[in-house]
C-alpha cells in the first residue's frame, strides 16, 4: 500500500545538531516490513514487550561507534548528550553495546565495535496514539531552500510500505555446531560447580554458541518477522550495522527504563518450559516456584539488582516478587523493582552499575565474570548486553538474551544457563536447547 502523509500535522523541533521533523501516517502499517523495503544499510528495529510502543529507524544521521575496549560508558553518554536536547525529548538514539567491553575476538562481531548508537535518518515509530514518520537532519544539512525543503516532505509523502505475506517462512540449514560441543558442555559445568565452593561463588552464567549454516544467504528482517510473530510477549530488538548483518532478539528481561527521575529494574532468573496442556503448563510453574534451586538462583539475581538500585536511588519498592513470567516457550521467576535517581547521577552509571546482571553474569559479579573468560572459548560480542533507546531525560534498555547474530548464510544463537550449587549439566543444556527454540523452532535440517 501508499503510506500517505497527514501534512496539517507536521511538526519540527530543533537539538544543537539536529532537525527533527515528523509527520503523521493516515492509515495503518507495520514499522517491520516498512523497514524491510528502505535501501539503507544501517537499520534498527525496536518494540517494547507490553507492545505500546514500537520505532524502526533507516539510514543514519549520527553514530556513535567504537571498536576498541572501553572501561566505561561516560565518553559516549556524554557524546550523546551534546546531541539531546530538552528542547525536543523525542529525538533518540537507538543502539546497543558488548556484554564486556573489550577487544573484539571473532570477525562476525566487527560491524557492531563495542556499541553502536544512532539517530536514524528517517523513522517510523508507532504507538497507541497512532504513527508518526520522522526525518532528522544534520545542522550542516538544515540549511536547505525552501523548494529544496518541500520536495524532502514530498518524497516523505510518497513513501511507500508494501505488505508482504511470509509469516510461516522457514529456513533450511545445511549444518549445525555447538561450541561447545556437550561433551565439553558437561566438563565445563562440572568444573564450575566446583568453582563454586573453591572461590566463594554463588553463581556463573555460562552460555552457549550454536552456528548454523543455510544454503543461501539469510534475510535477516524476514527473520525477524517471523521471530516476532512467535514471540509476542518479550521486547524485540534488531540491529544492522551494514547490510546482510544483524543482530536480533526476542527478550524478556528488561535492564532498566528511565521516565525523568524514576527508575524501574527486574531480575528474571529460574526457568521451566511451558507445558503441553493448561494443566501440565501449571504444574510446571508451581514447581519452579518451590523449586529450591531456582529460587536461590534467583533470589541471588533479586539481591544484586536491589543493592545496585539502592546505591543509584537511595530507597527501593519491590514492585512484584517471585511471580511466575509465562512466555511463549518458557517461564520464568520474576521480581520487579522501582524507585527514585538521586540527583546528580548520570546515565552512564545507570547503564554500568546495572550491567551486566547476575542473570547473565553471576555472583560476586568480578568473580563471576573472570570464570566466564576462562571457560568460554567464543566470544559473547553483544549477547546479554545492553540494547535499547536513549532520549534527552527517557530511556528504556533490555538485556540482549534470547538472541541471534545473522551473517550472510550463517546464524548464530546464543543463549546461558545459570551455574549454581545442584545444577545438573544435562538439564542445563536442555534449558539452553529450551532458549534458543524460539529460533531452531523454524529452522529445517540439521
Amino acid at each position: 500500500m501508499i503510506v500517505r502523509l497527514a501534512s496539517d500535522r507536521r511538526k519540527a523541533g530543533f537539538s544543537d545538531k539536529i532537525l527533527h521533523i515528523g509527520t503523521t501516517i493516515a492509515g495503518k502499517i507495520d514499522p517491520l516490513q516498512w523497514l524491510e523495503q528502505q535501501p539503507h544499510q544501517v537499520k534498527i528495529y525496536w518494540s517494547n514487550r507490553e507492545k505500546n510502543f514500537t520505532a524502526a529507524g533507516s539510514g543514519r544521521v549520527i553514530l556513535l561507534t567504537q571498536t576498541g575496549p572501553v572501561p566505561d560508558y561516560s565518553f559516549v553518554f556524554r557524546k550523546m548528550h551534546q546531541i539531546l536536547s530538552d528542547s525536543h525529548p523525542d529525538l533518540r538514539f537507538y543502539g546497543g553495546a558488548r556484554f564486556a567491553p573489550r577487544n573484539v575476538s571473532e570477525k562476525i562481531w566487527q560491524p557492531f565495535g563495542t556499541y553502536f548508537f544512532i539517530i536514524p535518518r528517517f523513522e517510523i515509530r508507532l504507538d497507541d496514539s497512532g504513527a508518526v514518520l520522522i526525518c532528522n537532519i544534520r545542522d550542516t544539512e538544515s540549511d536547505l531552500s525552501g523548494d529544496e525543503f518541500g520536495q524532502l516532505l514530498n518524497d516523505l509523502d510518497r513513501m511507500t510500505c508494501l505488505p508482504t505475506d511470509q509469516p510461516g517462512r522457514s529456513f533450511r540449514s545445511i549444518s549445525r555446531r555447538d561450541f561447545p560441543a556437550v561433551h565439553q558442555w558437561e566438563k565445563d559445568v562440572r568444573g564450575t560447580l566446583r568453582a563454586l565452593k573453591a572461590n566463594h561463588l554463588e553463581k556463573v552464567v555460562l552460555a552457549r554458541q550454536t552456528r548454523f549454516e543455510f544454503a543461501e544467504a539469510v534475510h535477516p528482517t524476514l527473520l525477524m518477522e517471523r521471530l516476532r510473530k512467535d514471540n509476542p510477549h518479550t521486547y524485540h530488538f534488531y540491529v544492522q550495522p551494514v547490510r546482510n548483518c544483524a543482530f536480533m532478539g526476542a527478550t524478556p528481561e528488561r535492564l532498566y527504563m528511565r521516565y525523568k527521575q524514576h527508575l524501574e529494574s527486574e531480575a528474571i532468573a529460574g526457568t521451566r518450559q511451558r507445558g503441553k496442556t493448561p494443566e501440565e503448563d501449571t504444574l510446571l510453574a508451581e514447581e519452579l516456584a518451590h523449586d529450591k534451586k531456582d529460587l536461590r538462583e534467583h533470589r541471588w539475581v533479586s539481591r544484586l539488582v536491589k543493592e545496585r538500585m539502592h546505591a543509584l536511588c537511595g530507597s527501593v519498592e519491590t514492585l512484584f516478587q517471585e511471580e511466575i513470567l509465562k512466555l511463549s516457550r518458557m517461564q520464568h521467576l520474576y521480581t520487579r523493582f522501582s524507585g527514585n535517581i538521586q540527583n546528580g547521577v548520570s546515565d552512564s552509571e545507570l547503564f554500568s552499575a546495572l550491567h551486566p546482571s547476575a542473570a547473565v553474569a553471576g555472583y560476586p559479579t568480578a568473580k563471576a565474570l573472570n570464570k566466564i573468560e576462562s571457560v568460554e572459548t567464543f566470544d559473547r560480542g553483544w549477547y546479554a548486553g545492553p540494547v535499547g533507546w536513549i532520549s534527552h531525560d527517557t530511556a528504556e534498555v533490555a538485556v540482549a538474551i534470547r538472541s541471534a547474530l545473522v551473517s550472510d548464510r550463517h546464524i548464530f544463537l546464543y543463549a546461558g544457563a545459570g551455574i549454581v550449587s545442584g545444577s545438573d549439566p544435562q538439564a542445563e543444556w536442555n534449558e539452553i536447547e529450551n532458549k534458543i527454540s524460539n529460533f531452531t523452532g523454524f529452522f529445517e535440517g540439521p
